[in-house]
């Protein structure tokens, strides 16, 4: 294996990784907002659902990218 496919292989890890944790603070930010709305907290529910949705629609610059070449 080159050099080169060493730090190929480290970069796709680190993306996997990056959007696997991105999808764990995604589904924890939506677990606190029905957590709130179920406890009756529709201010605290509201803010904590635009939070999610905002982390939801986040990309990393080369999902935009990628995005953008397809």
């Amino acid at each position: 294996m080159s050099p080169w496919d060493n730090i190929d292989r480290h970069l796709k890890e680190m993306h996997d990784f990056l959007i696997n944790d991105r999808a764990k603070v995604v589904a924890q930010a939506q677990r606190e907002a029905d957590e709130a709305k179920a406890r009756g907290e529709e201010q605290w529910s509201q803010l904590l659902q635009e939070r999610a949705d905002e982390l939801r629609s986040f990309r990393f610059h080369w999902e935009r990218e990628e995005a953008a070449a397809a």
